[in-house]
């Protein structure tokens, strides 16, 4: 187990064996996944040394706690789990079933170390720390995990050789589409967590938002049972993404007599 947490660890980080070429075009997309929705908050990065450490901490946090704690302890529930239900159910249920506990795991892991840059934020300058300002660095800690993971994706792509996995099946353009919603439902519920946070409702928002990202697990789960198709999958995906990025925005740009634009 300890092997296989270091295994998860370091995988994140690896570079693809890979022209360089492909390593470039591989990083550089998922930095452009990653921007497009930071954008629409306008982020001072050049004047804020701290929202630097913000997406540090959307990096590096997640890997250490889907490596470390995520996984052993979604093997030690499962097996458990499994053994019991194994004895008064078919297979496939006792697969979704322990998937959705495996789903709410992660969900409740993932969102709890997205929001640590966040709070992290709050307590070394709560002066500044308005729920527009929660806003925008809940984007940038989300949207960093999901640059991460984007580009450990599109890594695997280039290192299989994306052309020909495209060329021998087309649908694989999906997983782009996919990766895209991805980050900005990470930044959509990480940015509207720091929101809550700010208002004061992080507890509520914590839990609201790790049910969201549980549902995002979930959803391949219940694809890969055949209970509801890829574009079916895809599409909720999609909506819940816009969603959480549509609503954080609106409350970012909302005019108030109260906040000014973090300057």
């Amino acid at each position: 187990m300890v092997e296989q947490m270091f295994q998860l660890f370091t995988s994140f980080y690896r570079l693809p064996e890979a022209p360089v070429g492909w390593i470039l075009f591989a990083f550089g997309l998922a930095l452009v996944f990653g921007a497009i929705w930071i954008a629409g908050f306008w982020p001072p990065l050049f004047k804020n040394w701290r929202l630097w450490l913000v997406l540090a901490g959307g990096i590096i946090l997640p890997t250490i706690a889907l490596s470390f704690i995520q996984l052993p302890l979604q093997n030690v529930v499962s097996q458990p789990v499994i053994a019991l239900l194994g004895k008064y159910l078919q297979n496939i249920a006792v697969n979704l079933i322990t998937g959705l506990l495996m789903a709410i795991i992660s969900g409740l892991i993932l969102q709890g170390v997205l929001l640590i840059p966040v709070i992290y934020y709050r307590l070394n300058r709560p002066d500044e720390f308005t729920p527009r300002f929660g806003l925008m660095v809940g984007a940038l800690s989300g949207a960093a995990f999901g640059i991460l993971q984007a580009y450990s994706l599109f890594s695997k792509f280039v290192e299989i050789g994306l052309v020909p996995i495209l060329q021998a099946n087309p649908i694989s353009y999906l997983a782009f589409v996919d990766t895209f919603f991805a980050v900005a439902l990470f930044a959509g519920t990480t940015a509207l967590a720091g929101y809550a946070l700010a208002k004061g409702k992080g507890w509520q928002a914590y839990l609201i938002f790790a049910g969201v990202n549980a549902v995002y697990d979930y959803i391949s789960l219940i694809m890969s049972a055949k209970i509801i198709s890829l574009w079916a999958a895809e599409a909720i995906v999609t909506l819940l993404a816009l969603a959480a990025i549509g609503l954080a925005l609106w409350l970012y740009w909302k005019k108030t007599r109260t906040e000014e634009k973090p300057a």
